[in-house]
Parts: structure tokens; sequence; C-alpha cells
């Protein structure tokens, strides 16, 4: 289990412009470890780009990113993985070619000095121990022989999330995970996000309001690139003025 009350995760004054556009205005930001955050907003309110900030992808135009105390404003993606943060996309970033097991032994035996992430030769027993408890979190444990392309979109979900377990990362970031999914595989997804939620910070992007007054103990909600709330999904569901942001409703 993971101790809440200690904070792992700042954000100060990030700000983000493409041009004129501001997508991210001056946040500030904290996450606690072992919070599930959900982070909401209608399309275009800047919570792709948060997120894109955070994992390196993107560099800010202003403001810090603070991660276990230390400033890793600006540094590079992989840098930033190495740090302990991943991120999961709403597109699957995998390996369509390769099984299940060597899509998550890839991540998960660079965490082993001087291998090469593309020759398997001889598993070491760590890497494997590693990659069947990664399977098994995510539930594809019986599914660790199949060829990534042939999973069904949930399963190429779950996979996507194993991938970024395969760091081992403090903080987990995920980016709409139950988008297009069907009424089943939503509801395994779901529940292992749930799971996850035991032994791992994570920041949750989802449109699914339903899904995120369940799953989270918190809610941010973005709006044009600034913070227009913060609390408990009791809290938030009862803001007047998320209602008229973000559910296009009026009291």
């Amino acid at each position: 289990m993971t101790a809440q009350g200690k904070v792992i995760l700042e954000t100060h004054g990030l700000t983000k412009r493409f041009g004129g556009l501001v997508a991210v205005d001056h946040v500030d930001f904290k996450l606690e470890e072992g919070e599930l955050r959900a982070i909401i907003g209608p399309n275009g309110a800047g919570k792709s780009t948060f997120l894109n900030l955070i994992s390196g992808r993107l560099k800010p135009t202003e403001g810090k990113v603070i991660f276990k105390g230390e400033d890793i404003t600006g540094l590079p993606c992989h840098e930033i993985t190495r740090k302990g943060i991943a991120l999961s996309l709403q597109l699957v970033n995998i390996f369509p070619e390769l099984t299940v097991f060597e899509n998550i032994w890839i991540g998960a035996q660079m965490r082993f000095k001087h291998r090469n992430p593309f020759v398997k030769a001889e598993t070491p027993a760590p890497i494997r121990a590693k990659v069947e408890e990664i399977c098994k979190m995510v539930g594809l444990y019986d599914k660790m022989d199949e060829v990534a392309s042939n999973l069904s979109h949930g399963d190429q979900k779950l996979l996507d999330i194993g991938i970024a377990l395969s760091t081992e990362p403090s903080l987990l970031l995920l980016d709409e995970p139950l988008a297009g999914l069907s009424r089943k595989e939503f509801a395994e997804l779901t529940e292992v996000i749930r799971e996850l939620s035991k032994s791992k910070t994570i920041i949750l992007i989802e449109h699914n309001i339903d899904a995120v007054l369940k799953l989270a103990r918190k809610i941010t909600v973005l709006d044009r690139g600034k913070v227009i709330a913060e609390g408990s999904p009791v809290e938030i569901s009862e803001n007047v003025k998320v209602q008229e942001v973000y559910l296009g409703r009026r009291r």
C-alpha cells in the first residue's frame, strides 16, 4: 500500500502556449502520494496538454513541474520516465507484431543495466517474474503469448497500461483509458484501475463522469486551461460552476 499525505507532484504557474492559444494557463497543482486524482473538463480544456507537460512530451512556456521534490521542468521524456513517471495515452502505443510478454518485457528489462531492449536471448528470472506479475495486474496473464495485434481493443488498452507499468513508475498518468470500450471491457479496465490505485499514485483523465465519481477521491476541473474547481466527488458533482461548464446544466 502507498501512504497518503506526502506531496509527490506539484506544478507552479504551469503554462503552455501554442501561438496565441493558451492551452494550460498558470496551473498550480498538488498531488499526494497514493492518490487517484481525476482531471475532468470539456474538450479543449487543456487536460491532455497538462499530462504531456508533466511527462516531458511537451516543454512548458512558463512555470515549474516538481516531482518528489526535484525540479523536472523541461526534461526529456526518457529522463522523466527513469525518474518514475509513466504515461498511457488514449491511442495505444504497442508493438503490434510482438507478443504481450515481449511488449512488457522490453520496458521491464530496461531497469537492468547493459541490456539491449531488442535482443531477447535468455530472459533472466527476475525480469520474467516482473513481466508475469504485470500481466497478472492488468489481467493478461493468460494471453502472454498472444500477438498484440490479435488482441481486442480493450486488451490492447490493458497492454498499453502494462507497458507503462513495466518501467516501475511511482506516478501513472492515464489519458482517457476507458474511451471506445465495450461495456464488458469498460468494467474490466475500471476494476484494473481501481486495483492499481491501491499501490500506485494515479492521475486519470476521463470523460465518463460516472466512472470518475466512482474511482477518484479528489477531482480537479479544468476549463480553458485553468483550474476552476477542485474537491471530492460530492463537492464537484454539486458545484454549480462545474455543472454549467462541464455538464452543461444550469440551476
